[in-house]
């Protein structure tokens, strides 16, 4: 699989965002970062789009949906885990879950598809933004998966950050559930659709919500 990402944060920023997802998707996954001058930011080897190929690029026939696609993953930039509160009330979608649950990936890959996809991170000991309380309900999917899939995904992340995860209440089991258990609250007592990602791939997950959104504005 191929992801080409549009962002417009700077260098850091991108190849923070290239290295984050290539911890979470397969390995085989290409990952291109472009800036929206069109200039290769990962560290990927993939052709450079100059500015000159690039506006021929908007003036072919598929402009349209290109430019679709480009908007949709700078708003998954600008509105990834919680940031951008204010633009929640734009998206065609909103993902909701407990950390390490896939929102990110599933932002991004949903994005390539041209939806619009903001993501939210749930935790008991916060409330969710007011601005969520004014989306349509079929706009969003909560993510869910299982505590044992969940406790050894967090382990793994730990890991990977130098950490031990038995240091951590992070990947601790007790800590996983109910973090779990309070987004399933959430979503039954909103009417929000529920997406199971446990042992699913990105790609599995992402084809069942996009069916469902393309359903839910038909």
């Amino acid at each position: 699989m191929k992801l080409v990402l549009a962002y417009d944060s700077g260098e850091e920023g991108s190849e923070r965002l290239s290295n984050e997802l290539k911890a979470l998707l397969p390995e085989s996954t290409q990952i291109t970062v472009i800036d929206l001058a069109g200039r290769n930011m990962s560290k990927d080897p993939a052709p450079s789009l100059r500015s000159d190929s690039r506006a021929m690029l908007l003036c072919t026939p598929y402009s349209g949906d290109l430019l679709k696609r480009i908007r949709a993953m700078e708003f998954a930039a600008r509105c990834d885990d919680g940031r951008g509160e204010e633009h929640l009330a734009d998206a065609d979608l909103v993902l909701l879950g407990a950390s390490r649950t896939g929102k990110t990936p599933l932002s991004f890959y949903l994005a390539q598809k041209g939806l619009m996809t903001a993501n939210l991170t749930l935790v008991p000991e916060r409330e969710p933004p007011e601005a969520l309380g004014r989306v349509a309900p079929e706009k969003v999917v909560g993510l869910d998966m299982s505590t044992e899939c969940l406790s050894l995904i967090r382990a793994e992340r730990l890991r990977m950050l130098g950490l031990e995860p038995k240091a951590s209440a992070y990947a601790d089991i007790d800590r996983v559930e109910r973090e779990l258990n309070n987004a399933r609250e959430y979503y039954r007592a909103s009417g929000y659709r529920v997406c199971d990602m446990t042992n699913r791939s990105i790609e599995e997950g992402a084809h069942e919500i996009h069916d469902y959104i393309r359903t839910a504005n038909e």
